[in-house]
């Protein structure tokens, strides 16, 4: 990504995290259909009075409900990640914006790691970029940015 413009860099980024976007919907949908078999399972053995099985079910589908949550909130934080990449007008709100995606990205990462790998690490990937050119800028307009004391949380 050398001698790459910030519009450029921005359109690349914004490009790369629609993507993941894209993936997080199709593991959602795959995740929504399996919950769904999951409950009818549940739904039959408590018809046939299984209580051991429809519980074993039940709880395997309340899993599956709590890794969709998980991916619906990353999905939404991809999302203003996005919209603010998006908006960035100046070199100042690069600096700015680009920092504060770059923790929500890692954020992300960590949360969606172990459920979509190759979208944590596209991921990643858009945030270590981000993250060296807002320093790059930084340093090269004689800024500083204490980014750790910003707070950010999805």
């Amino acid at each position: 990504m050398r001698g790459v413009t910030l519009k450029g860099l921005l359109e690349w980024a914004v490009g790369r995290v629609r993507e993941q976007i894209g993936r997080i919907d199709v593991a959602v949908q795959r995740m929504e259909e399996h919950e769904r078999g999951l409950f009818q399972k549940a739904l039959a053995h408590l018809r046939d009075r299984n209580y051991a099985h429809a519980s074993l079910y039940a709880n395997e589908c309340l899993w599956a409900r709590g890794v969709i949550e998980a991916l619906l909130t990353a999905r939404f934080v991809l999302e203003r990640v996005a919209d603010r990449l998006e908006s960035v007008n100046s070199v100042e709100e690069f600096i700015v914006e680009g920092s504060l995606a770059c923790q929500l990205l890692m954020e992300v990462r960590r949360r969606i790691g172990a459920l979509i790998p190759e979208a944590a690490c596209e991921v990643y990937r858009v945030a270590e970029q981000l993250r060296k050119h807002a320093t790059d800028v930084q340093e090269s307009c004689g800024m500083r940015l204490d980014v750790q004391a910003m707070e950010v949380r999805m």
